[in-house]
Formats: C-alpha cells, sequence, structure tokens
C-alpha cells in the first residue's frame, strides 16, 4: 500500500502523539484492529504509545513495530481499594507524561475510566472506543469523566448504546469502521502448507474463528458438523482459538458435544495463529454463527481472503454483509438454514461461480477503504484539539 493521499487539502495537525489504552493483550479483532491503525497513523507522521494491562501477543507486535509502550494493571476488581486504584492512577499520569502524550484514545470503554481521570488532571484530549454492548449504569460508570469524541464501530453499535445507556452524543460522536489493511489477508502462497499440516488435502475445509465460548458459537458450530457429517464423509471442520477462560469450561462442553455427536474424527483444533491470513489460507469457507458483534472483523478479513462466509444474522454482521455475494446470513437459531447454506455455497464454489471468493473480496474493497478510515481518525483527533479540553462543556 502507497502512502496515505488526504481526501482534502493537507491540514496542519494540533497533535503529534497518540496513546493507545487496552483492555486486554489478546489479539482480538479490537487490538488488531489498533495495530494497523498504528502503521496508518505513522504515515501522517503521528506518533502512537500504548498502555497495556497485561502481557501476551499485542507486547510481542508493538515490539516488532518499535512501539513505546507500558504495562499498567488497569482493571478493577472487587478487591482493589482506593489506595490501589490512586497508585494506578498516579502510573497514567507518570506514563502520559513521559509519552508526552496530546490525545488519549481508550479501545474499549472498558478501559476508559482511568484514562478520563488522568486526561483530566493532565489537561488532555480523549477518545473513547465503544465495540461492546453495556447497559446504563456501565456507560455512567465507565465515561465518567465523559471523554471529549466517542468513535463506534458500526451503526448498529451506536444505535444499541444510544438504546441502552440513554447516552448520545450527536455532536461528539463518529461511526469510523475498523481500518483493515485488505494486502495482509490474502496469502494464497501458505494454501498448500497449511493444508498439509492438517492433513486436508482432498478436504473441503471449514473454519470458525475466535475465542472458543457459547457467545462466539462454537456450540452451534458443533451442531452444524453433526448435521453435515451425517451425509459428507469430505468434510474437515478447523477450530482456530482457543478457551481463554481461568476454568476452561467453554472448551470442556466443546469436547464432551464432539464426544457425544461422534465427531471427533472430522475436527481439529488449530489454536491461535498470529498471522490469520496463513490459516485463512487453507480454508474453503468460514461459518460464523456468533451471538452479537458489533462489526465482525474476522469475517471481513475471511472475505479479503477470498473465503466465502456463513454467518448468523446478528448485530453489525447484518449492516457489512447484507450486500457481498460471497456471504449468507442466517438466523442464529436455525441450525439446518447453516447446513443448507454450507452445502449450496460448496456447490457454487466447485461448480457453478468459482470466483464467488474473488466477487467478495471485490466487495470488501468498494466498501471498507483502509485509507479513508485512517483520514477519518485524524480528523477526529484533529477536531477534539482545536480546543483546550476541560474549558469547555462537558455536557
Amino acid at each position: 500500500m502507497g502512502k496515505l493521499v488526504a481526501r482534502t487539502n493537507p491540514m496542519k495537525l494540533n497533535f503529534k502523539t497518540i496513546t493507545f489504552v487496552c483492555n486486554h493483550s489478546r489479539l482480538g479483532g479490537d487490538n488488531i484492529s489498533m495495530l494497523e491503525v498504528i502503521q496508518g497513523l505513522k504515515q501522517f507522521g503521528i506518533q502512537s504509545t500504548v498502555i497495556l494491562p497485561e502481557r501476551g501477543l499485542v507486547e510481542k507486535k508493538l515490539n516488532q513495530l518499535e512501539i513505546n509502550y507500558r504495562i499498567i494493571d488497569n482493571k478493577i476488581k472487587k478487591n482493589t481499594n482506593k489506595v490501589q486504584m490512586f497508585i494506578t492512577l498516579f502510573k497514567y499520569l507518570h506514563t502520559i507524561l513521559k509519552f508526552k502524550t496530546d490525545i488519549l484514545h481508550s479501545n474499549d470503554i472498558h478501559c476508559n475510566k482511568y484514562v478520563g481521570w488522568a486526561a483530566r488532571i493532565l489537561n488532555k484530549s480523549t477518545v473513547c472506543h465503544i465495540r461492546f454492548k453495556v447497559d446504563y449504569l456501565q456507560a455512567q460508570y465507565y465515561l465518567t469523566p465523559m471523554p471529549d469524541h466517542i468513535i463506534f464501530n458500526s451503526q448498529f453499535m451506536r444505535d444499541e448504546f444510544i438504546k441502552h445507556s440513554q447516552i448520545e452524543r450527536k455532536n461528539r460522536s463518529s461511526v469510523i469502521y475498523d481500518p483493515i489493511r485488505s494486502e495482509n489477508y490474502f496469502k494464497p502462497e501458505f494454501r498448500t502448507f497449511i493444508r498439509e499440516k492438517w492433513n486436508a488435502k482432498e478436504k473441503f475445509v471449514i473454519g470458525i474463528i475466535g475465542n472458543i465460548c457459547k457467545a462466539k458459537g462454537h456450540y452451534e458450530f458443533i451442531k452444524i458438523v453433526k448435521i453435515l457429517n451425517r451425509s459428507f464423509d469430505d468434510f474437515l471442520f478447523v477450530i482456530i482459538g482457543e478457551d481463554i477462560s481461568e476454568d476452561k469450561v467453554h472448551m470442556d462442553t466443546i469436547m464432551n458435544l464432539i464426544t457425544s455427536y461422534g465427531v471427533k474424527d472430522n475436527i481439529i483444533f488449530n489454536g491461535i495463529e498470529e498471522d490469520i491470513a496463513k490459516v485463512l489460507s487453507g480454508l474453503d469457507l468460514m461459518v460464523f454463527p456468533s451471538h452479537f458483534e458489533s462489526f465482525g472483523r474476522v469475517v471481513i478479513e475471511a472475505l479479503l481472503a477470498k473465503v466465502p462466509v456463513v454467518a448468523s444474522r446478528v448485530g453489525g454482521l447484518q449492516e457489512i454483509l447484507k450486500i457481498n455475494p460471497a456471504a449468507r446470513l442466517v438466523t442464529l437459531e436455525n441450525i439446518q438454514g447453516f447446513v443448507d447454506e454450507i452445502i449450496e455455497l460448496r456447490r457454487l464454489i466447485e461448480k457453478t461461480d468459482k470466483q464467488i471468493g474473488s466477487k467478495g473480496r471485490k466487495k470488501v474493497l468498494e466498501q471498507f477503504s483502509f485509507d479513508f478510515a485512517i483520514q477519518d481518525l485524524v480528523r477526529c483527533y484533529q477536531k477534539i484539539t482545536i480546543k483546550t479540553p476541560w474549558k469547555r462543556s462537558n455536557g
């Protein structure tokens, strides 16, 4: 990808450094988006720094990108007392001053509390990204003090937030789709290697990607496997991700379902993959029966890899997939509907429309522009630094 070209005349920026604050250090869609934003901002001459709550794969990526970061445990637990909270806030203040931060960007509403108070004390501008549904009390808690600007990663998420939180910021909120660098997700050169690793040379490979849990639809996925396994003997199902819960209860449930359905020989657990494009190259189709998605970045990544998708008709997935020729939406409870769409897409891929994956990628490229998303973020940052924060109304 070449250097970003602004939509309008270049503007003189009022800021130099953005500090992103994360709620976790896993390579989930929120943090992957942040890492890609950091690379996009660099082309505008904007420096990024990061505050992480723990060690993890994000730390490794930041080291590779040579991005300054600090680890501060910002999670407020039941046994967190006022002294501990003060110490954490002091660490934030020290880090922000050390980084010479101009704008603080909470990458998730759940890590916005310390950001808000630190920004107020140091007179810094703030942005909060809303990626998860919260109720009224949660919104009031995490958004006090109120950020200068709120970013939603889909129109659906904005509507949900307003409905459940009863907080509306018409003039201080934006809908900006997660920036996705399209060239990072189509890597057909890995297909042979990955499929040999899975022993899937003659198989039709269907994958599910995400943290193993009920909310991401893994229980429904196993039910889909059970039905397909009755009629086909050349399907292979790959589960990409891991159970991040402390007691691994989701993995236990999945294994019990696999055993009771007798489909153990048809399922592979790949685990977490840092370069998701590699495993996407080995898939023929992706199934994503998620219970809730504010955006659904992983389905866009699959389509960019020319992998057709069957997903649940929920949340932001309806917004981003409704007109893509390589995507099908099914009501979550309709397991047979998922099966029917999988069989139909396989027929299209193998016989009727072998270019359906290419058509899906083309549509994504038309809908989602990495360059425009980064430019919209820069405009958002510029807008909130025109006036000194906290000297205006916080209403």
